[in-house]
């Protein structure tokens, strides 16, 4: 997420991440931000203007037949992030997940922005939206201090269709579909991959930089 913020220019000034090896990667690309570990333990001292925030989807995807949604072990994070912002009070949040959280308990996700003071839009976009070659959809929700909206005349729809057709008018990165994929398809160590399991170990199903800029810029153009 924190890519495409700084895309546009906007800097990120804190953290926070459990992951041992993920924290070093964040301060390997952000090295003037400060980090926190634990999002139930720890409040950041100071207050920026937007706070993206997910949690683990181990308990909300598809792909576990036992998940628990929102408040299973592996994804309540959620809350605890929630509660940041309670205390700090930005006046956006930014939200990301699986689409199958809608089904997992997203209602109370709504009902807590709510209770802490804050209007949520929502979209569910795949990646081919940002012509990049993934149709599963991904939640995002833009949710704005209501203090925003009032000064605002109650304006709303955060959310901008024009910079999806816009901005990302072009295929990348060239190939239109899985077949297209130029060979090798799948890297192993014979590739050139040292340390093949470190590399992809913070991957997961993060926030594509392009859909991440796309969200950035919406709050950008709302605000001006």
């Amino acid at each position: 997420m924190a890519e495409g913020a700084r895309r546009l220019g906007i800097k990120t000034i804190w953290n926070c991440e459990i992951d041992d090896f993920a924290r070093k990667l964040l301060k390997k690309e952000y090295p003037n931000a400060k980090q926190y570990k634990d999002v139930f333990l720890e409040i950041p001292e100071k207050r920026p203007n937007i706070i993206s925030i997910t949690s683990e989807c181990q308990d909300i995807s598809i792909g576990n037949p036992n998940a628990k949604g929102v408040f299973g072990e592996r994804s309540k994070t959620i809350f605890g992030c929630i509660d940041i912002c309670e205390a700090l009070k930005p006046d956006f949040i930014i939200f990301e997940n699986s689409d199958q959280i809608t089904r997992k308990g997203f209602e109370f996700v709504l009902c807590r922005l709510s209770e802490i003071g804050y209007d949520a839009e929502w979209q569910m976009l795949p990646l081919t939206s940002f012509k990049l070659q993934q149709r599963r959809p991904r939640l995002y929700v833009i949710a704005s201090n209501n203090k925003i909206g009032l000064q605002r005349g109650g304006k709303k729809e955060i959310f901008s269709q024009s910079i999806l057709q816009k901005q990302f008018n072009r295929i990348s990165p060239g190939w239109r579909d899985r077949r297209s994929i130029p060979e090798p398809r799948t890297l192993r160590s014979v590739n050139g991959f040292e340390n093949y399991k470190n590399r992809i170990k913070a991957i997961g199903n993060m926030v594509h930089p392009r859909a991440a800029e796309y969200l950035f810029q919406c709050i950008v153009q709302y605000i001006k």
